[in-house]
C-alpha cells in the first residue's frame, strides 16, 4: 500500500500531463486519450486489486483472531470439560459439601468465561454478516463452540444436580448410620441377660417398658429418614439400588430391634413368672421340709392329754398335708405349662416340682406310720385311763355292794332293795363300757403292742374287780331279798298275831250276855267269829309255811 501512494503523485503527474498534452491539441491527442484510459484503468485495477487483497487479508486477519479466539475457547472448554468429567461424588456429607464449594467456584468462573464466548460468538457473526470468505467454516466452528458451552453447562448443572443428590444421599447415610448406631446400642440392651438375674425383676420390667417407651419415641428419626429417602426415590435419585438397601436395612434393624424387644420383654415376664413359681416352689420346700421335720420330731407319750393335743396336730397336719394336694397339683400344671411355652427355665422348673411330687408323695408312710403310734399310744393310756376309770367307779360301787346293811325294816329292806336295783341296773349298763375296754385292750394285744403285758394286766385286775363287784351285788341282791322275805314274813306274822289277838278277846270274853237278847247277839258274833277264823285259816297256813321255807332257807333272820 505505501509503494502504491509512493506511485499516486506520479500517478497524478502524469495524468495531469497527458490531459494538459490532449488540451493542447497534441496531434497524439486519441493516442494520448486512449493511454490515458487505459492508465486509469490500470490504476483503478490495481487499486481494485488492492483494495481486494486488502480485505482478504483484514478477513484473513479477523480469521485468525478468530480463531484465536476458538482455540482458546476450546482449550478453556478442554480444561472445564476434564473438570466435570471428574465422577467422584464424594463419600461423605463433608466431601461432598467440599466438592460442592469447589463446584460453585467452577460455576462462578464458568460465569466469567462465559461473557469471553458471547463475544467470540459476536465477533463470529460480525464476520459473518461481513460476508467473510470463510464465513461457512467460521460459523461451523462457532456452532461447536456453542454446543460445547451448552453441553458444558448442562453437564456442570448436571454435576451440581448430582452432587446436591450427592449430599443428599450421603446426609441420608450419615443419619442413617447415627440412627443405626443408636439402634445397634439399644439393641445390645435389649439382647442383653439381665432377665437371667431374678434380682429386681419387677423394677427390670419396669425400666423395660420405659425403654420400649423411649424405642417408639425415636420412631420419627426413623420415619424422618424413610420418607426423605422415599422423596429421593420419588425424584429418581442416581443411586435407586443404595437408597432401597439402605432403607430396607434400617427397616430390619428395627424390626430386630423391635423382636429383641419384645423377645427381652417376654422373657422378663416369663423370668417374672418363673421367680413366682420358683417361690411358691420354695414355699412349698420350706413347708415339707417342716412337715418332714415335723414327722421326724419325737414326741412325748406318757399323759392322754399331751397324746390328744398330739393327735389334734396330727389331724391339722394331714388337712395341711390334704390341702396341699391342690397346690401341688397346681405347680405340676404351671411346670407343664412352661414346658408348653418352651420356657427357659422349664427343664429345671419341673425337675424341682417333680421331686417336690415325690417328696410330698413320700409324707404317706411316715404320716400313717405316726398316726399309727399316734393311735397305739392314746389307746393304750385311753385304755389305761379307761381302766382307771373302771377301777375307780368299782371301787366306788363296791362298798354299796357290799354293805352289811339289809334293814331294820320292811319299808327300810324295800328302800335298800330299790337303791340295790338301780346299782344293779348301773351295774348293768356300765357292762357295754367295760366291755369296750376290755375289748380295746384285746385289739392292743392283738396288734402286738409293746405294752400288751402290762395291758393283760390291767385288763385281768378290772375283769377280776367286775366280777368281784356283780358277786357282792348278787350276794347282797339275795340278802336283801331274804331280809325282805324276812321282813315280810315277820310283818304278817304280826298281823296275824294281831288278828288272834283281837280274835281271842272275843273268844276269851266272860260276857255271857244278861238276857236272851244279848246272849243271842254274843252267839251271832261267835258265829260270825267261827266264821271269820276259818276264812282267815289259809293265811295263817300261808304263814307257816312261809315260816317253814325261811328256815329251810337258812335265812339268816
Amino acid at each position: 500500500m505505501e509503494e502504491i501512494e509512493a506511485r499516486v503523485e506520479r500517478f497524478n503527474s502524469l495524468s495531469n500531463y497527458g490531459q494538459q498534452l490532449a488540451n493542447s491539441g497534441h496531434y497524439a491527442t486519441p493516442e494520448i486519450h486512449q493511454s490515458l484510459s487505459r492508465l486509469q484503468k490500470a490504476w483503478s485495477e490495481l487499486i481494485q486489486a488492492w483494495q481486494e487483497q486488502y480485505i482478504k487479508l483484514f478477513q484473513a486477519q479477523d480469521l485468525q483472531k478468530f480463531y484465536g479466539y476458538v482455540e482458546q475457547t476450546e482449550s478453556w472448554l478442554s480444561s472445564k470439560e476434564a473438570f466435570l468429567a471428574n465422577e467422584d461424588l464424594g463419600d461423605s456429607v463433608s466431601s461432598v459439601e467440599s466438592l460442592q464449594r469447589k463446584h460453585m467456584q467452577f460455576e462462578k468462573s464458568l460465569e466469567a468465561q462465559m461473557e469471553k464466548i458471547d463475544e467470540m460468538a459476536s465477533f463470529a457473526q460480525q464476520l459473518i454478516q461481513n460476508e467473510h470468505y470463510d464465513s461457512d467454516n467460521i460459523t461451523s466452528r462457532c456452532q461447536a463452540v456453542l454446543r460445547r458451552k451448552e453441553k458444558l453447562l448442562e453437564n456442570a448443572a448436571a454435576r451440581r444436580h448430582l452432587l446436591e443428590e450427592s449430599r443428599l444421599l450421603q446426609k441420608l447415610l450419615k443419619n442413617s448410620y447415627e440412627v443405626a448406631a443408636w439402634i445397634n446400642e439399644k439393641n445390645s440392651i435389649a439382647q442383653d441377660d439381665s432377665w437371667r438375674d431374678p434380682s429386681n425383676l419387677q423394677t427390670k420390667l419396669q425400666k423395660h417398658q420405659t425403654f420400649q417407651a423411649e424405642i417408639m419415641a425415636n420412631r420419627n428419626r426413623l420415619d424422618s429418614i424413610k420418607s426423605e429417602g422415599e422423596k429421593m426415590l420419588r425424584e429418581r435419585h442416581y443411586a435407586p439400588e443404595a437408597i432401597q438397601s439402605r432403607l430396607q436395612e434400617m427397616e430390619e434393624l428395627w424390626e430386630e430391634l423391635l423382636a429383641s424387644c419384645q423377645d427381652k420383654r417376654a422373657k422378663l415376664q416369663d423370668a417374672y413368672k418363673a421367680l413366682h413359681f420358683q417361690r411358691s416352689i420354695e414355699d412349698t420346700e420350706k413347708w415339707l421340709e417342716d412337715v418332714e421335720n415335723e414327722l421326724k420330731a419325737p414326741y412325748t407319750s406318757n399323759d392322754l392329754v399331751v397324746l390328744n393335743s398330739h393327735l389334734k396336730k396330727q389331724e391339722e397336719l394331714e388337712q395341711d398335708i390334704a390341702s396341699h394336694r391342690d397346690r401341688l397339683q397346681e405347680l405340676v400344671n404351671t411346670a407343664q405349662e412352661f414346658q408348653q411355652e418352651k420356657h427357659f427355665l422349664a427343664d429345671e422348673l419341673e425337675e424341682r416340682v417333680d421331686l417336690l411330687v415325690q417328696r410330698y408323695k413320700s409324707l404317706r408312710d411316715p404320716l400313717q406310720e405316726r398316726r399309727g403310734s399316734l393311735e397305739a399310744s392314746r389307746l393304750q393310756y385311753q385304755f389305761f385311763r379307761d381302766v382307771d376309770e373302771e377301777l375307780a367307779w368299782v371301787n366306788e360301787k363296791l362298798p354299796m355292794a357290799s354293805s352289811r346293811d339289809y334293814g331294820q325294816s320292811l319299808a327300810t329292806v324295800q328302800s335298800l332293795q330299790e337303791k340295790h336295783q338301780n346299782l344293779e341296773n348301773e351295774i348293768s349298763s356300765r357292762d357295754a363300757l367295760t366291755n369296750a375296754v376290755l375289748s380295746t385292750g384285746q385289739k392292743l394285744v392283738r396288734g402286738g403292742h409293746s405294752a400288751s403285758h402290762k395291758i393283760m394286766k390291767q385288763m385281768k385286775e378290772l375283769e377280776t374287780s367286775v366280777e368281784n363287784l356283780k358277786t357282792e351285788a348278787q350276794l347282797r341282791r339275795q340278802r336283801l331279798m331274804q331280809s325282805y322275805e324276812a321282813h315280810q314274813f315277820l310283818s304278817e306274822l304280826l298281823d296275824v298275831e294281831t288278828w288272834l289277838v283281837e280274835r281271842s278277846f272275843i273268844l276269851e270274853t266272860s260276857d255271857y250276855g244278861k238276857n236272851e237278847e244279848s246272849t243271842q247277839a254274843l252267839l251271832r258274833k261267835l258265829e260270825a267269829t267261827k266264821l271269820d277264823m276259818e276264812g282267815f285259816r289259809p293265811r295263817i297256813e300261808k304263814v307257816q309255811e312261809t315260816g317253814a321255807s325261811l328256815i329251810n332257807k337258812d335265812n339268816p333272820e
